[in-house]
């Protein structure tokens, strides 16, 4: 379980069948799995008290892959693949828009394509619009819907959806880095070994990747900076090395708890304890925007 956002300190307002259903895994669960520890803080001021922070699932399937990232070089970094919630016209859509102009990134939708059949902007007699064999959708399709909600031309070079997380994951293999707005965007590119940002607008993303270390940003600092200076900054040695080490004391604890639980896992851990040789890292420097991009900011806003 996870906060998607901030609760009162109180279950009055919530649901009645999600308070039992809170209170049944408090009670009887061998785990009460929870993503992170504003759930649990949370859980605990409002009576339930066995819960157990492990992160997000998907964050152990691959270990290894993910212990073998390395930190890119941002001068030469050519490529990259991102994800958010583009179907509205929001400032932490238009952050990615912006970001991305003049670099080759390929966006991987998740409802999108849901959210668009339900609005009819989907023909069903069209059977040109998605390639099930690579998962790529028509670029004119998507840039058809996007210019009409964003007013601008949209700078991905292609966009994919899948329905095999394994075509996911061999996909997203191929890029430099992923920066994107999506949970499941990043830990897919990090289960495939790519080093990740995460874009955190809502309590979901920030709580897992602060319980993992993984480098976040916010739309605001997106505004700020160059892509290539966002590569350097975040997904630097020092933070790709930290990262590595929190991940590696989060596996051995999910180990812990269960073997604590008498419950076997199907992965294990091989790799010895990466080093961090730092004992913190400096925050990225903040710069002014480029005066084209705070155009096409305000812009974007009007």
């Amino acid at each position: 379980m996870g906060m998607q956002q901030s609760l009162p300190l109180s279950t009055e307002n919530l649901n009645p069948r999600l308070v039992d259903l809170i209170d049944v895994c408090n009670r009887k669960a061998k785990i009460f799995w929870v993503r992170g520890q504003e759930t649990q803080t949370w859980l605990n001021a409002v009576g339930f008290e066995n819960s157990k922070v492990l992160g997000c699932p998907g964050m152990y399937v691959y270990p290894e892959n993910i212990l073998n990232i390395t930190a890119p070089n941002p001068v030469k970094v050519t490529s990259a693949v991102t994800a958010g919630y583009i179907n509205g016209r929001i400032p932490r859509s238009t952050s990615i828009i912006g970001l991305f102009k003049d670099f080759d990134a390929h966006y991987v939708m998740q409802e999108e394509m849901f959210a668009w059949k339900m609005q009819g902007l989907i023909p069903e007699s069209d059977q040109n619009i998605y390639n099930d064999a690579t998962g790529e959708v028509s670029r004119d399709f998507v840039n058809g819907i996007l210019e009409e909600i964003h007013y601008e031309k949209m700078p991905f070079s292609s966009y994919r959806w899948f329905q095999d997380p394994n075509a996911w994951r061999a996909f997203v293999s191929r890029f430099d880095f992923y920066l994107g707005d999506r949970l499941h965007g990043g830990i897919a590119s990090l289960q495939a070994g790519i080093p990740s940002i995460m874009m955190a607008e809502d309590k979901r993303v920030s709580e897992i990747a602060d319980f993992f270390g993984i480098p976040r940003i916010s739309s605001k600092e997106v505004d700020l900076m160059p892509l290539r200076e966002i590569v350097n900054d975040y997904l630097s040695s020092v933070k790709i090395d930290f990262f590595k080490a929190v991940f590696f004391d989060r596996f051995k604890e999910l180990e812990k708890v269960f073997n604590e639980a008498d419950i076997s896992l199907a992965i294990s851990l091989k790799s010895p304890k990466p080093v961090f040789l730092g004992e913190t890292y400096d925050p990225p420097r903040k710069t002014s925007p480029s005066p084209i991009r705070h155009v096409r900011r305000l812009l974007r806003n009007l």
